[in-house]
């Protein structure tokens, strides 16, 4: 699907320095299903990681 997974998301973050991640796109209005996807993405890469 082109969508990258987790790991992939953590490495780039990682290796870019990002703190602070903007996240811009379509307005709902033009493309509808947008925020609910984008927030699933966000949510699922970027939950916390369970310390052992």
């Amino acid at each position: 699907t082109g969508v990258p997974g987790t790991a992939e998301v953590h490495a780039w973050l990682d290796r870019e320095g990002v703190r602070t991640l903007n996240v811009a796109g379509p307005r709902e209005s033009e493309a509808p299903g947008t925020h609910a996807r984008a927030s699933r993405f966000l949510r699922t890469t970027l939950a916390p990681v369970p310390q052992k």
